[in-house]
């Protein structure tokens, strides 16, 4: 009997790992329902066709890619969970406008993409990370970090100005939109989650795990825990926070192959004339092929031909901050206002980084 409450406790944990009460099912099942409908609509008429053919193949490329880094941020955030204290954590992100400058930057340390960054976010907010902060560290991260420099420099033939011109944007952008968040939402992480419990700080002992473990008896989680105890609860965070999340990286994969399967992207090489239009038109298909950041330089690389480098910044700049499968993502951890709210400012802000690179660089050649 004790071992049967054991494994019904390690099932319930391991479904409420976003440490507060779940989203009622109405909405998960609708969700969930509206994709599936989607996806048979889709092999029934499509199936044999080119159409259909790049839509899978851009589908199944979305999703191995981002699989891999979603699964390393999970555990990430497991690990931040159980081994870094609410204290030490407050320490790592001060109040205010230096904790949103320090956070912009992390990314330097703690390089990751867009797909891992999300489950790491949720469990810093459940930290108390003021959301100024935490948004800039969302939005930076993926852009601010040696892996994504490298990468951008070798897509630009060793042109390592647009390099450093990518990083001090997306610094820029990470601690413009960390202040106008922490000016607008305040300190509390209650104000943009999407569960008052995920944020809350209910502590078992001197355990950091801010919920109450079911299975605290089998896997101690205060000073008499042993290291390997503390691992195998970080992965059940981990793990937790990977299903919350793989569920809207798949429907938001979909939807972003469906975009780019239908998306007649011949006809963005007449806009390239305008500036405004120019980088509209890149900063849309970079919200709809949903790429990793550590690869999208590529792909901004080899539209030169069409479109000037402001508007390449801005695809590379827009893409790790606010993409479909991402907005599927940030369903599972904002609120719908935080999210309307990002959806609106994010853009609001590549777009003018992009126009003031525009007017410096066309003065600079005047």
């Amino acid at each position: 009997m004790h071992t049967l409450l054991n494994v019904k406790s390690l099932v319930r944990n391991s479904h409420d790992a976003t440490d507060g009460p779940r989203k009622g099912p109405t909405s998960g099942i609708l969700i969930d329902g509206l994709f599936l409908a989607a996806a048979l609509s889709a092999l029934v008429l499509w199936a044999g066709t080119p159409v259909f053919g790049t839509m899978a193949v851009t589908f199944v490329a979305i999703v191995l890619e981002a699989l891999p880094f979603m699964m390393i941020g999970s555990v990430a955030g497991g690990l931040i969970e159980v081994f870094i204290s609410n204290e030490r954590m407050s320490g790592i992100f001060p109040k205010g406008r230096k904790g949103v400058l320090l956070a912009a930057g992390l990314g330097l340390l703690f390089p990751v993409c867009e797909c891992a960054i999300v489950p790491i976010i949720r469990r810093l907010l459940a930290k108390g990370v003021p959301p100024g902060a935490a948004v800039a560290y969302l939005l930076a991260g993926p852009i601010v970090n040696p892996i994504v420099f490298l990468s951008t420099g070798v897509a630009y033939s060793l042109d390592w100005s647009t390099a450093v011109l990518r990083l001090a944007f997306g610094y820029l952008i990470g601690v413009s939109v960390g202040l106008l968040v922490g000016s607008v939402f305040g300190a509390d992480p209650r104000r943009i989650v999407l569960h008052e419990g995920s944020v809350q700080s209910r502590s078992i002992a001197s355990c950091s795990c801010p919920h109450d473990h079911g299975h605290v008896e089998q896997f101690p989680c205060g000073p008499s825990a042993t290291r390997a105890d503390r691992i195998w609860d970080a992965l059940e965070h981990g793990a937790g926070d990977f299903l919350d999340t793989v569920r809207f990286l798949i429907i938001g994969a979909f939807v972003a192959a469906l975009i780019n399967a239908a998306l007649p992207r011949h006809l963005l090489a007449g806009v390239a004339g305008s500036p405004v239009l120019s980088i509209g038109s890149a900063m849309v298909l970079a919200v709809g092929l949903n790429l990793c950041s550590d690869a999208d330089a590529f792909i901004a690389a080899s539209t030169r031909s069409f479109w000037p480098l402001p508007a390449q910044m801005a695809f590379m700049l827009l893409g790790p901050m606010l993409d479909i499968k991402l907005l599927f993502m940030y369903r599972s951890l904002f609120r719908g206002r935080f999210i309307a709210f990002m959806a609106i400012v994010i853009p609001i802000a590549v777009m003018l980084t992009a126009l003031g690179f525009h007017v410096v660089a066309r003065g600079a050649r005047g």
